[in-house]
């Protein structure tokens, strides 16, 4: 880009030569005119920076300075041909006039124009010439105003040159620099009120931007469910012998669904069985010596009686323990209580002659015309949003699910109560994550398949905000828990 601009003032300016340069410290040459890749330790990249080093003191109050060589590089005098004139500005010092030598006879040249920025005075663009009267005529030039090249006038042409170098010398891009003239043509060209109107246009464009409302929305997990959905457990531990159902079967009540053989079950009706059986004996043959009709002493009658009574006791409650021991043993098949489809998947290949405990869920059954649910996990740092909305709206808060098995397919639904309480989620991947679990309310008709378990992946809309706020939230909200945290 430099080397581009270079080129561009070259042209702009009918030189032979042009070297741009920038001031820190020191002068530093950024481009030559005709030369891609520049060395900042050639002997011309030298020669500039020694005579811009010296710029200050020449130019004072001037904004640029014609200088004429002595001599040129092939060694002839300057009678021999190649008079010198005076300079313009008055005669120089012989320090001055060295390096302007040096610079000329370095890139054969005869004048070298200087031209220094607007604010600083520094040098920064080194023009020279093979010919004092092209040179003499830009200077004109540059007084007169360069006439319609320059509608503006040199003032603002050196302006507008001025925040290119700028640009360049701060490793800013200047875009596609074809030729410095193409560039500066229209800011040489803009007036200042056209400046405050851009700026005034620009600044309602980024309000206007920072202030447009967008849709905020909150990413979160959800589970499909139904909400008549029915679980069936193992009323005792035991061994699964029979799956008298199959997934997607229709059952109505007293339909059985699942067998199972409890053998502690059946060793205990044996022992109470056996234990009835001796007692009932018992109490035959005391009530047969009572009643036999010998005389018995009070004594012997009254040890009868009591005995009769503990053993019509003892009857009483084994017999009642062998009626609870037929209940369980009846529960051991399990039945449906309610109308609905069987939603447990591969029932025969999960449960058969498989051990369950007492409590372990067995058969799902849900009601196909039914509603349904999603169980969503909201990340805990998106939770307050939500929970503003919930408060705001005072309803339901619509969302847009997807789910996993169908990706092309968006199902609406409605958020509509959210926990309290954080629920954390292990994560063998990273660390454990905590979520805060909210129930969104699905319509039947609208999902694609009707399967318990189902993962889908909802985005909750949290109403609307300006879009400046949507991207300043986070960082202002991590600051401010920072600041919280250490006071």
């Amino acid at each position: 880009a430099a080397a581009r601009a270079a080129d561009g003032c070259c042209q702009q300016f009918d030189a032979d030569v042009a070297i741009l340069l920038a001031w820190g410290m020191r002068p530093r040459v950024l481009g030559v005119s005709g030369s891609v890749q520049l060395d900042p330790r050639s002997e011309a990249a030298a020669a500039a920076c020694e005579l811009a080093s010296r710029g200050p003191a020449v130019l004072k109050d001037r904004r640029w300075w014609l200088a004429e060589a002595t001599e040129r590089r092939s060694g002839q005098p300057a009678g021999a041909g190649q008079t010198a004139g005076p300079s313009p500005q008055g005669p120089i010092d012989s320090v001055l006039q060295s390096k302007v030598d040096r610079l000329a006879n370095t890139l054969r040249l005869r004048c070298i124009l200087m031209i220094r920025s607007a604010e600083a005075a520094t040098p920064w663009l080194l023009l020279g010439f093979q010919d004092r009267r092209e040179a003499e005529a830009i200077v004109r030039g540059l007084e007169e105003g360069f006439g319609s090249r320059v509608p503006r006038g040199p003032a603002l042409f050196l302006s507008a040159l001025e925040r290119l170098v700028l640009k360049i010398a701060t490793h800013r891009p200047a875009g596609r620099l074809l030729s410095a003239g193409q560039w500066l043509q229209p800011l040489t060209g803009r007036r200042p009120w056209t400046r405050m109107l851009s700026g005034l246009v620009a600044a309602c464009l980024v309000g206007a931007i920072a202030f447009f409302p967008v849709a905020e929305q909150v990413p979160a997990t959800a589970i499909l469910t139904p909400q008549s959905k029915l679980v069936y457990y193992a009323p005792h531990s035991g061994l699964i012998e029979r799956v008298l159902v199959t997934d997607g079967q229709q059952v109505v009540p007293g339909t059985p669904l699942v067998h199972i053989a409890s053998r502690e079950l059946e060793r205990q009706s044996a022992a109470v069985d056996g234990e009835i059986e001796i007692t009932r004996r018992k109490l035959e043959s005391a009530r047969w010596l009572r009643n036999r009709g010998d005389r018995l002493p009070d004594r012997e009658v009254d040890q009868l009686e009591s005995e009769i009574r503990q053993l019509e006791a003892t009857l009483g409650s084994l017999t009642h323990q062998r009626q609870l021991l037929l209940e369980q043993i009846a529960e051991l098949e399990v039945r449906a209580v309610a109308p609905g489809r069987v939603l447990t998947w591969n029932l025969a290949q999960r449960l058969t002659n498989r051990p369950v405990s007492m409590g372990h869920p067995l058969v799902a059954t849900f009601d196909p015309a039914g509603p349904w649910q999603l169980e969503v996990s909201i990340p805990d740092y998106r939770a307050g949003i939500v929970a503003r909305a919930l408060e705001t709206e005072a309803g339901a808060l619509p969302c847009q699910v997807v789910f996993t098995s169908h990706p092309g397919k968006i199902v609406p639904a409605e958020l509509t109560t959210m926990a309290d309480v954080a629920m954390r989620l292990p994560n063998a991947a990273r660390q454990p994550q905590h979520v805060i679990p909210a129930i969104a309310h699905v319509a039947p008709g609208n999902l694609p398949l009707h399967k318990d378990g189902a993962v889908a992946r909802v985005v909750i809309d949290c109403g609307r905000t300006p879009l400046g706020w949507l991207v300043c939230r986070d960082a202002f909200w991590s600051l401010s828990s920072w600041i919280r945290m250490l006071w």
